[in-house]
């Protein structure tokens, strides 16, 4: 993996995006934890009479269960909405950064850059994001729910008693909530930036005519998946093939996958090429097709 100037400029970069997730995150964590003692305490009495676990019982830790996952998605829901503004900013503030970067190496003229997006896009960015985060987590939430179900009937068939099922449930529901929940919120987090990104670099487009964009590989980490991608240009519209195994996908932007760091900018190809002259943007193959 080749470690160019503009890898080096903007891996910093990489790190805000990490403690931006981290954020999100420990929000989300907070939450779980809260909701999670809701739970144990909604299930305390089930096994207080000694009685076996029945399809009453099991109705009734099914639907506490649905109900802590409610809550649990509606709070997540709420906390990404202020996500979304963080996201604008924080994608907005990179691209300035890196355009600077870019025009300063060529010894071209600086644009200002850093208030264009929030005018232009923020609302319709937050509808469409927001609803795809719902869809996220209605798939999460079912996943929990099924989750419980299964606990209960394998608790059910080898004759645990009450208290060891609810604890079962209890246990299950929530090292799953955390695990799954935690991917799912950095994933969606990432892909907020990274599609507010895309809408920065749209704007600028209109402000300063046709440019392209390059993908940026940010990490330190040589990802097979997103390193053979560095460098590599594309039309504004256009897309990247990412590959999982055998299985290929088609991407705008970053992220490629979960907890992927990268981003894209945007250049005209004769900026890009005297970057690559420079030396400062060392590409990783010659793929600029999709």
């Amino acid at each position: 993996m080749n470690v160019d100037p503009i890898r080096k400029h903007l891996a910093k970069q990489a790190k805000e995006l990490l403690r931006f997730q981290a954020n999100n995150t420990t929000q989300f964590q907070q939450l779980l934890e809260k909701l999670q003692r809701d739970l144990s305490g909604r299930l305390a009495d089930l096994g207080s009479d000694g009685n076996p676990f029945d399809v009453a019982r099991l109705r009734r830790v099914e639907a506490e269960t649905r109900v802590v996952v409610d809550a649990i998605k509606r709070g997540a829901a709420a906390n990404f909405k202020g996500s979304l503004d963080d996201a604008v900013e924080l994608a907005t503030e990179h691209f300035g950064d890196e355009w600077n970067f870019v025009a300063k190496a060529i010894e071209a003229q600086p644009f200002p850059v850093s208030m264009l997006a929030q005018r232009e896009m923020v609302d319709p960015l937050h509808e469409l994001l927001a609803e795809q985060f719902k869809s996220s987590l209605d798939r999460y939430g079912m996943d929990a729910i099924n989750g419980a179900r299964r606990e209960m009937f394998m608790g059910l068939r080898i004759g645990d008693s009450t208290n060891a099922i609810v604890k079962r449930v209890r246990d299950t529901v929530g090292d799953m909530s955390k695990s799954q929940g935690e991917r799912l919120v950095r994933t969606e987090v990432a892909e907020a930036y990274g599609v507010a990104k895309q809408q920065v670099m749209r704007q600028t487009q209109k402000k300063i005519g046709p440019l392209k964009k390059v993908w940026i590989h940010n990490g330190s980490y040589p990802c097979p998946v997103c390193m053979p991608l560095h460098g590599s240009m594309r039309d504004m519209d256009g897309t990247w093939t990412v590959y999982a195994g055998k299985k290929a996908r088609k991407i705008a932007h970053a992220p490629a996958h979960p907890n992927c760091l990268c981003s894209s900018t945007a250049m005209t190809p004769s900026m890009r090429q005297r970057l690559i002259d420079k030396k400062i943007l060392v590409p990783e193959s010659a793929d600029d097709k999709g």
